[in-house]
């Protein structure tokens, strides 16, 4: 995909600010017992996410920014469905630093793919700065790095809303908070790997990615590619472009740049 040179998007919040009421967690009902026959009927592997909501408390700056912004995030929507066309469909938004904007666009473009009609899920991997689920309402005590340590099984933290027809995977604190390293890594790996064999779309939120490499983000080596966010009001050419060089550095592919103005 190619540069999106003209995507204006105005985004009046900063990151980490929520307007949004807390939306109570449930489990499912259990599903109705399988026929007799039904083993060989239905898939090896299947994946259901054992936390529900009916719905998901949208921040309303996402609703005023799907206003103001439609044309831009229609293309970038459209760029975006391109993509996943062509088999890249672990795609993370990341800011040049900390309060691009990153977390309200993902939340927008998630939802426009839903409207596309792709299965999608938004996963929080904002090591330094967790916020993703909170800015939807939704307080978790656990998440993903609950599954990385051991603690959970992955179907165990993803939360699904039933009336926006969307997944996402809460993330608590940073998983280099506990467990080993190496088992951490494999458990990052696989997480990765099961969502993107049953979503269409795994889009993850990365917070800041200045450099990919020096601060070893682990998932570096599973991202197929990178929509990078420019704050036009904090980030100057220059560091856009030593951002982008850090990408290719970390053989990181990058799909678009979002150019934003985020007070």
């Amino acid at each position: 995909m190619t540069a999106i040179d003209r995507a204006f998007i105005k985004a009046y919040t900063q990151d980490g600010v929520s307007d949004a009421p807390e939306v109570p967690v449930t489990p499912p009902l259990p599903p109705s017992p399988p026929p007799a026959d039904a083993a060989e009927q239905q898939p090896a592997a299947e994946f259901h996410p054992l936390l529900q909501v009916d719905h998901f408390a949208w921040p309303s700056i996402c609703r005023r920014l799907n206003k103001a912004a439609a044309e831009q995030l229609d293309r970038l929507t459209d760029e975006l469905m391109d993509t996943v066309d062509r088999g890249q469909k672990v795609l993370a938004i990341a800011g040049c630093r900390r309060a691009d904007g990153v977390t309200t666009l993902l939340q927008c473009v998630g939802r426009r793919m839903v409207s596309r009609g792709l299965k999608v899920i938004l996963v929080d991997a904002n090591w330094a700065n967790p916020q993703l689920t909170r800015r939807l309402g939704v307080l978790s005590e656990t998440g993903w790095e609950a599954v990385l340590d051991g603690r959970l099984q992955l179907e165990e933290a993803v939360i699904e809303s039933t009336e926006d027809r969307l997944s996402v995977l809460p993330l608590c604190k940073s998983p280099a908070d506990s467990g080993d390293e190496a088992d951490n890594q494999t458990a990052l790996t696989e997480s990765i790997d099961c969502l993107a064999a049953h979503y269409d779309l795994v889009l993850i939120d990365v917070g800041a990615m200045e450099d990919p490499t020096a601060n070893g983000n682990p998932l570096a080596d599973r991202l197929d590619a990178v929509v990078l966010v420019h704050n036009l009001r904090t980030t100057n050419k220059d560091r856009l472009a030593e951002t982008q060089n850090r990408l290719a550095s970390a053989r990181l592919s990058q799909a678009g740049v979002i150019q934003n103005f985020a007070a």
